[in-house]
């Protein structure tokens, strides 16, 4: 059943990037950071302080494993850059915590 959502998840990327496949790809990303980006994994910058651009540069840089991190690496290999684009501007356009 999951290689079959996988699969799914898969095949609809190509062909639309509407809102709920930017949810759907973001929502991993959660699972870690918060459904607020208020978590931080490593020590270092929250999401929820980061803009589009610096998200950008970051998912890049973790799929090009320029930034080493064993989980971030294997998430952003099976993103597109055009994915991680959609990701980066869907997440910095969330309500975040300002705590």
């Amino acid at each position: 059943m999951k290689v079959l959502i996988c699969i799914f998840l898969f095949v609809s990327t190509l062909f639309s990037m509407d809102k709920s496949m930017k949810e759907e790809l973001a929502s991993a990303c959660a699972n870690c950071h918060g459904v607020s980006w208020e978590l931080s994994t490593n020590g270092e910058r929250l999401v929820s302080d980061m803009n589009e651009y610096e998200i950008l540069v970051s998912l890049l840089a973790y799929k090009n494993k320029k930034i080493k991190s064993t989980v971030m690496n294997f998430y952003m290999a099976k993103y597109s850059d055009e994915e991680i684009e959609q990701m980066a501007k869907y997440i910095s356009h969330q309500e975040k915590s300002k705590d």
